[in-house]
């Protein structure tokens, strides 16, 4: 998977969490490996030097 952001933005980190909320992974890269992910809803926090933002991830 792959994270776009507009330009003139920088990633810092990406934290993924189950539904439950709890810690799954983190990475510092756009390209995110999923592959070892269940199926199920996780949420993502993406922090940027512009602030954070969540949203929803489904794994079929």
């Amino acid at each position: 998977m792959t994270i776009e952001l507009n330009q003139g933005v920088e990633l810092e980190q990406i934290n993924i969490y189950n539904n439950l909320g709890q810690f799954i992974s983190s990475s510092k890269n756009v390209e995110v490996d999923t592959s070892q992910l269940r199926t199920g809803l996780y949420y993502l926090e993406i922090e940027t030097d512009k602030g954070k933002a969540s949203k929803k991830l489904i794994i079929n």
